[in-house]
């Protein structure tokens, strides 16, 4: 009834994202799968998380799994994983990273990221993770090139996050695999675990629900695909690029004097000096400043018909991202 890699697996890629139903067994899977190919082969793991805080309970890493391993001593604590006192995982956050690129690591051939997605909250994406992940994996394997793997969890919050933007590739909502030459993602759906949490009573008091919908259904949480449309193919003006987050979006006045609105987009019209920004770290020699020029008035004009309900995107990538921004200003 829970969730098994192998067929995930058989893709034989670098970086496998597994989303799937909240509960349905994932990173169980993998703790177990980890510490069993390590009492076969000697091979490591490195468990990692994003923030250090997130680490606070790593001594009850083992509580789940631990009738899996009777008669072996098990150790978990911020810093390794142990069985039989000899280490089988590191451990370490995203976020200080430093220190385990300060050690080899000749044995590690997985890295699992667990909780890969941020849901609301207190937490945020670490600015640049992508690349800081990367620096990371590439002093983990350095040239190694054997089979190692790079293993992401979550459950299905939203695929809207930095790293599905940073390689372009989103999944299929409708297949469970979605590849290109070195990624695959798995979107995992248990039937017959959908089933079974659907006769509880806290099933059962969730379902038809937008939590149940997550909880059970496996499907995305924080995705609301409201205001998103395909662009329209005629009364298109150009109003001004916004640049946020290094991203650049079109904005794009639509429609007739009676019932006009905005299209955003990740078409842009290069020749367009009307470029602004809000974010100083996204300026350069062609950007404008929002808050020192004589733009504000495109975003006065971006902000009323936001506020109008009249503001239209192409993705929910540029929704999400045009939400964020318009909260700032």
């Amino acid at each position: 009834m829970y969730y098994n890699a192998n067929e995930l697996l058989t893709k034989n890629r670098l970086m496998n994202f597994i989303i799937g139903n909240r509960g349905g067994g994932k990173s169980y899977h993998w703790k177990v799968r980890c510490v069993k190919e390590y009492l076969k082969s000697g091979k490591e793991f490195i468990w990692l998380r994003r923030y250090n805080t997130e680490l606070e309970n790593m001594s009850k890493w083992f509580q789940d799994i631990a009738h899996e391993f009777e008669g072996h001593k098990l150790e978990a604590s911020k810093k390794y994983i142990k069985i039989d006192g000899k280490i089988c995982g590191y451990v370490g956050a995203l976020s200080t990273s430093q220190r385990l690129k300060s050690n080899p690591y000749p044995n590690v051939d997985k890295i699992v990221f667990d909780e890969f997605l941020i849901d609301k909250g207190s937490l945020r994406y670490i600015k640049g993770e992508v690349e800081l992940m990367l620096e990371l994996i590439e002093t983990i394997f350095r040239m190694r090139d054997n089979n190692n793997k790079v293993i992401f969890i979550a459950n299905a919050i939203s695929i809207v996050n930095p790293y599905f933007t940073y390689f372009n590739i989103k999944p299929k909502l409708d297949q469970r695999f979605t590849m290109n030459k070195h990624i695959c993602i798995e979107l995992y759906t248990n039937e017959e675990y959908i089933k079974n949490k659907k006769a509880t009573r806290f099933g059962d008091l969730i379902s038809n629900t937008n939590y149940g919908d997550y909880a059970i259904e496996n499907k995305f949480l924080r995705d609301n695909y409201s205001f998103v449309m395909d662009r329209p193919k005629s009364n298109l003006s150009y109003a001004n690029t916004v640049v946020y987050e290094g991203r650049k979006y079109g904005v794009w006045l639509c429609g007739d004097l009676k019932d006009d609105y905005l299209y955003i987009d990740d078409i842009v019209e290069e020749k367009c000096d009307r470029i602004v920004s809000i974010n100083m770290e996204d300026l350069n020699e062609n950007y404008k400043y929002i808050k020192n020029t004589n733009l504000k008035g495109h975003l006065e004009q971006m902000k009323y018909f936001f506020n109008e309900g009249r503001v239209f995107f192409n993705n929910i990538d540029t929704k999400k991202y045009f939400y964020e921004y318009i909260k700032l200003v």
